[in-house]
């Protein structure tokens, strides 16, 4: 904030540490440590003297940006989103030689 760089962030907030939580899945679905209870980052930045936007709908999001950009100075955009863990990739045999 000290420089006014004008990064336009953009967070993806899934109220998880998913790739954690993914990995964790695999033991009974016993998660430890993965739930978080965030505050509104759009609101933390503002404290920070950064300008905050929230997008609740993804009609929103390609305005939002823009606009955010426009303004040529530290924005952060935060977009909730839910839960997705993909499938894992597949992994090589470790008895297999190539």
């Amino acid at each position: 904030m000290r420089k006014q760089i004008p990064l336009v962030s953009i967070v993806l907030n899934n109220n998880s540490h998913g790739a954690e939580k993914a990995q964790q899945q695999n033991h009974d679905s016993r998660y430890i440590g993965v739930q978080l209870e965030n505050p509104r980052f759009d609101k933390l930045a503002e404290v920070y003297g950064a300008r905050g936007f929230y997008v609740t709908h993804p009609d929103e999001i390609a305005d939002t940006v823009k606009a955010a950009l426009a303004l040529n100075e530290p924005s952060v955009i935060e977009i909730p989103v839910a839960e997705y863990f993909p499938p894992p990739s597949p992994t090589s045999n470790p008895r297999s030689t190539h």
